[in-house]
């Protein structure tokens, strides 16, 4: 089973402002759902060509390449 991180990088691309935002919901390689400080509720959807999360919220495009995967091992306990 993959883990992943509860926060990711996004960033605006009319300003190139980069913040950190609260994961919601994640599937890979489909969509990514994220809060922007708390106040904007953002939706990503995959793109096949740039292999990255795309979007717009507020007027204005973000982009992500999504959380990062938490490596896990598994034992036999």
């Amino acid at each position: 089973m993959q883990h992943y991180n509860d926060t990711c990088d996004i960033t605006c691309t009319d300003n190139n402002n980069t913040v950190v935002a609260e994961v919601l919901e994640y599937k890979p390689m489909q969509m990514l759902t994220a809060s922007l400080n708390r106040q904007v509720k953002v939706t990503l959807r995959f793109n096949e060509a740039s292999k990255d999360y795309r979007g717009a919220a507020a007027g204005m495009q973000f982009q992500s390449a999504g959380p990062t995967e938490i490596a896990t091992t598994r034992s036999r306990r």
